[in-house]
């Protein structure tokens, strides 16, 4: 009601047995139920549930005030709590993920926080066995440019001058697993997230409960392994693995350690052999002066 200069909006929002599916995250929400107030100043978040395509729960509530004289700006501050217990969120070919938690959301049009304790009951991640070629970066110079910005220019100052801080916590008592490229592995910790969002710290560390690795035709079974966060921006993530493979005359010992991005790999063994050594007995079970030329050509390879 109302004119254009002054309106005024009231009404009451109900949704029942609602859908939503997300393509991209496999996402599946169903027997959506919610409950919405509308007011000149507020929009009321009465009640939100709704369940996943397994046995999970989402829940909801929350609050907008609102300041209608202003053009921009006109959200006052905002207020939503969510809580999920064993909810599916990601259900892709490489992932799944399965959390259970609470999240608070609070802020206004210019700044917001993010407080949660999140626990994941279940994650399954799957490296591709090939990322594919890189696609190269073409630099484009823009020639005879006003000074005048564009629509999709103003469209990102305007994301730009919203802040998101962070205050998050994660949980993973067990059941996070990570398979291919011959990693079998189970993974537990805690990681925390601070900061902005645009610039996230994590803080924390992964374990492995349990796992191995295949490599040059052995298994390599994780003596121990952690993946340690320690605040950097960006995230860079400092690896600590140590497997090993047992030979008929030699353990061998597989070093992984330092950046994610550029690890140092190491063999060493038990007792104390060359590297060629190491592999000649693996592959072989010979000295490598024992073996052939073509187990010669066999280990060149597996060195490579």
């Amino acid at each position: 009601s109302g004119n254009s200069y002054n309106p005024s909006i009231k009404g009451d929002i109900s949704i029942k047995q609602g859908r939503y599916e997300n393509a991209q995250t496999g996402t599946i929400l169903k027997d959506i139920v919610a409950d919405i107030k509308v007011s000149e100043k507020l929009i009321q978040l009465l009640k939100l549930s709704a369940n996943d395509a397994q046995q999970g729960q989402i829940t909801a509530t929350g609050q907008v005030l609102l300041d209608i004289s202003q053009e921009s700006d006109f959200i006052k501050e905002y207020l939503f709590k969510m809580n999920l217990n064993k909810s599916q969120l990601l259900n892709q070919d490489d992932m799944l993920l399965q959390v259970s938690g609470d999240l608070n959301l609070t802020g206004n049009s210019q700044q917001g926080k993010l407080q949660s304790l999140i626990t994941i009951d279940r994650g399954e991640f799957f490296l591709p066995e090939s990322t594919g070629a890189d696609i190269p970066e073409l630099k484009v110079v823009e020639v005879n440019k006003t000074g005048k910005i564009k629509p999709k220019e103003k469209q990102q100052l305007t994301q730009d001058s919203y802040s998101l801080d962070l205050n998050a916590a994660i949980k993973i008592p067990s059941k996070m697993y990570v398979r291919g490229r011959g990693l079998e592995s189970e993974w537990s910790g805690e990681v925390a997230i601070t900061g902005k969002a645009a610039d996230p710290l994590l803080e924390g560390h992964l374990q492995i409960n349990r796992g191995y690795l295949n490599f040059i035709s052995h298994r390599f079974n994780f003596r121990k392994g952690t993946i340690n966060f320690v605040g950097s921006v960006p995230p860079q993530p400092q690896l600590d693995f140590e497997l090993l493979a047992m030979g008929k005359e030699v353990t061998a010992i597989l070093k992984i350690t330092g950046d994610a991005q550029k690890p140092d790999i190491k063999l060493e063994s038990e007792p104390m052999m060359p590297n060629d050594e190491i592999l000649s007995q693996l592959l072989f079970n010979k000295n490598i002066s024992e073996i052939s030329a073509f187990e010669a050509l066999q280990l060149a390879s597996a060195v490579r």
